[in-house]
């Protein structure tokens, strides 16, 4: 399990949200909420990340803010994976 708690509690700290609160929240037992089918996609988008160069090299390159993501991740899998996330 923590091979994918890593990446998402990353995430968290970057954007100041408790890696606890999350946690507990969307793996608490019982049948998958849509908060919680939000959660495991995000660590698929997580992974995603892992898996594509251009994409973890944005990340970690620690950009100020995220306002230009769309221009510096166009034509990666994982933009067009993310957009679909948003618009779910």
């Amino acid at each position: 399990m923590r091979i994918y708690e890593a990446p998402l509690e990353k995430l968290s700290k970057r954007v100041g949200f408790s890696f606890q609160r999350l946690l507990h929240t969307f793996l608490a037992a019982g049948e998958k909420s849509v908060s919680a089918q939000q959660a495991f996609d995000l660590l698929e988008l997580a992974n995603q990340v892992r898996r594509e160069e251009p994409a973890k090299e944005y990340f970690l390159s620690s950009p100020p803010s995220f306002s230009e993501y769309r221009s510096h991740l166009s034509g990666t899998e994982f933009l067009r994976q993310f957009v679909s996330f948003l618009v779910r």
